[in-house]
């Protein structure tokens, strides 16, 4: 991406948002005009100077003019009538608590909301923002700082007339674009179309609804050796019906169907249909039955591993078929002890193969607060598995937490271990566990400490390499008016592209795409904070990331750091602004080696109390 398409971007939010913002102080003259009209406006505005120096070419640059930041809330006749907020930016400075980065960004925020409280409410959105030096998220590491663009724009309506069946449209376009100068562009873009409706009848209560969505991305050149593009559309619809039951028990039935057509011949569609129904014929007893069928288990399998997302190039495997039924019940024994029993049984046809097992659990929790333990719970669970070839294996699910204040800690912990996972086609052995922690302490008035961490591992696999891990810890130290903090993310394994272009990290990435990618990205960050005298605060950080991707055989590698310091002076309705920012930054696919950027800026406000 070229410099100048960016500042053309820029240029034309920076013309908006400030007809905007004089718009709003111009309201000022008519805000008494009528007695129907009530607004209330608050807005900051002042004058800044910033500049920037680097070691690429033309990389130098120094820009001055005015700041502000408006908020304009009101009504006409009666906030249920017609209400609006509208809330335009101009380079403001805005700070990201993870790495201590100072984001500067540009835009409008504006929503309005009609009729409320009668039988026809709507409401429309809109915001549009530009951001420099913004961070780009790898499987929810941090990496390389960009420029980006955003846009979203939303309409919805409601039919709500008594004794008859809602109805509710929502028509929504969001579009979203990360620049990074000598690369290709990130971007991402979706429309949807959504119809809901629901109707009570003869004690039945149905549900329909209809959705229609397109999307298009581009993965970056940071992000890949070789950028992955995509695009498609997809058409959903179901109904669904729900009817009471004597024991207290309900009923309910389902279907629903789901197509999509997207670039490279990624076509696919499911027919999925569903019933179930439970019973409490007594306080402490529960008993359930569902059964589920699916004419397309990839879709199925995408659906669960991505909660709900659907992959990007999903391998379709419209030869596939699966049933499934689920029975069981659980007794409240007392005392905080629960004990449970489940039968499940799959049948599944995949690619002219036939797979069937059954599956018997039991399964005991136990939860009680009391003040010697604290807040404690765990549960056990024990699964076989039985296959048409014998028994597969015994499968384990457990959890354990408590929560417990020692004096002046305050401590937490828990740890979740699951085997024997369903993957696609038939049973694989597969595990995973999740663990974590905090601790916090007031150790004097004037000082107190807090430590955290959690952790993710997949344990067995059904495809050798195919591993997940996540960790992060965190930590915070104060000390009267001084404040440190500290963090730490890794992350590693098998991801894939949903159809939004967001890589999203799943263990079973190679099951359901070739288009998976392998990712290794871990970050820490460091920053410091102190007041001095009420009115004057520091703030400083510094970060660094690597993060490495390799998708058929071609690896890109990303590193940096980057160093943050802000102060701010407030006096009066005035404040006072400056601060410093180097950002260093390396990518294997950028030309011309790493990008080194040095950029101050200082400014200074004032609030106004509009009307």
């Amino acid at each position: 991406m070229q410099a100048a398409p960016q500042h053309g971007l820029r240029s034309k939010i920076h013309q908006l948002s400030l007809a905007f913002l004089l718009c709003s102080a111009a309201a000022s003259a008519q805000v008494t005009v009528g007695e129907n009209l009530n607004m209330k406006m608050t807005e900051e505005i002042g004058y800044g100077y910033s500049a920037n120096f680097g070691n690429q070419p033309n990389s130098s640059s120094h820009n001055q003019g005015i700041n502000s930041t408006g908020d304009l809330n009101g009504y006409y006749f009666n906030p249920n009538f017609i209400s609006f907020h509208l809330h335009p930016y101009y380079d403001r400075d805005q700070e990201n608590t993870e790495s201590q980065n100072v984001v500067r960004s540009t835009g409008i925020g504006a929503m309005a909301n009609f009729f409320g409280g009668s039988h026809f409410p709507g409401s429309i959105s809109f915001g549009k923002d530009f951001s420099a030096n913004s961070e780009f998220l790898v499987a929810g590491i941090p990496t390389v700082n960009t420029d980006s663009a955003n846009q979203t724009f939303a309409i919805t309506w409601s039919a709500l007339i008594p004794k008859w069946p809602t109805l509710t449209a929502n028509y929504s376009v969001a579009s979203s674009t990360a620049f990074l100068e000598g690369l290709d562009d990130s971007h991402s873009g979706s429309r949807n179309f959504n119809l809901t409706s629901t109707y009570q009848l003869s004690g039945w209560s149905l549900h329909g609804n209809f959705n229609h969505n397109s999307s298009d991305f581009s993965a970056p050149g940071f992000l890949l050796a070789e950028p992955i593009t995509g695009s498609g559309s997809g058409t959903s619809y179901g109904l669904s019906a729900g009817h009471r039951l004597p024991l207290r028990g309900s009923f309910g039935l389902g279907w629903s169907h789901s197509n999509f057509e997207g670039s490279g011949g990624t076509d696919w569609s499911s027919d999925y249909l569903t019933a179930s129904n439970s019973f409490m014929p007594w306080n402490r007893i529960t008993l359930f039955q569902n059964a589920n069928y699916t004419t397309n288990l990839a879709v199925l399998l995408s659906d669960t591993a991505l909660n709900g997302v659907t992959v990007a190039a999903l391998r379709s495997e419209s030869d596939s078929q699966g049933f499934s039924y689920n029975a069981g019940g659980s007794i409240d024994v007392g005392h905080g002890f629960s004990v449970g029993a489940q039968y499940t049984y799959r049948l599944q046809w995949l690619l002219g193969q036939r797979f069937q097992d059954s599956r018997y659990g039991a399964n005991v929790n136990y939860h009680n607060a009391t003040r010697l333990f604290g807040m404690l719970y765990f549960g056990l669970g024990v699964i076989d598995t039985v296959t048409q070839d014998g028994n597969s294996g015994t499968g384990l699910n457990a959890t354990v937490g408590i929560s417990r204040r020692f004096g002046r800690w305050e401590t937490s912990g828990d740890f979740n271990y699951f085997q024997n996972l369903q993957t696609l086609g038939t049973t694989a052995l597969t595990s995973s566990y999740m663990f974590g922690g905090s601790v916090k302490r007031k150790v004097t008035n004037d000082l107190r400490v807090a430590l955290g961490y959690r952790g993710s591992h997949s344990g067995l696999v059904a495809v050798d390499g195919s591993r997940n891990r996540g960790e992060s810890a965190s930590g915070t130290i104060s000390w009267r008016k001084f404040n440190f903090g500290g963090s730490y993310s890794e992350s590693d394994g098998t991801a894939v592209f949903t159809s939004a272009g967001v890589l999203t990290p799943t263990p079973v990435g190679s099951l359901l795409t070739d288009e998976f990618m392998l990712f290794n990205g871990r970050s820490w960050s460091a920053n410091a904070s102190t007041s001095f005298f009420r009115h004057l605060s520091l703030a400083s950080g510094y970060s660094q990331f690597r993060s490495e991707t390799n998708r058929l055989d071609q690896a890109l590698l990303d590193r940096g750091n980057r160093y943050n310091f802000r102060t701010e002076y407030r006096l009066r309705k005035f404040t006072f602004v400056g601060g410093y920012n180097r950002s260093w930054q390396d990518v294997s696919t950028l030309p011309q080696g790493p990008r080194i950027v040095n950029s101050y800026y200082m400014s200074v406000l004032r609030w106004f109390n509009v009307f």
